[in-house]
C-alpha cells in the first residue's frame, strides 16, 4: 500500500501516526524497509506524527475547507 501511494504521488514526506504504527515500531521500520525496494520514485522522508489527534484536526480542516480535497 505505502509503495502505490509513493509511486503515484511522490510525496517529500509522508506522516504516519495513529495507534497501530505507535504500538507496533519495530514492524514499521521493518515494513518501510520492504517498500524501500519496491519503490520505483524517490523515496519520501517518513516521519512520525507529532500531534496525537491529527486524524481530527485533518477531519476538522476539510469541514472547514473542503476545497482543500479538489
Amino acid at each position: 500500500l505505502f509503495e502505490n501511494i509513493i509511486n503515484l504521488t511522490d510525496p517529500e514526506v509522508i506522516i504516519v501516526g495513529g495507534p497501530a504504527f505507535l504500538k507496533h515500531r519495530k514492524l514499521f521500520k521493518k515494513v518501510i524497509a520492504e517498500v524501500r525496494n519496491r519503490v520505483i520514485v524517490k523515496m519520501p522522508k517518513i516521519l512520525p506524527a507529532k500531534l496525537i489527534n491529527n486524524g481530527i484536526i485533518g477531519a476538522w480542516l476539510i469541514a472547514k475547507n473542503p476545497a482543500i480535497l479538489s
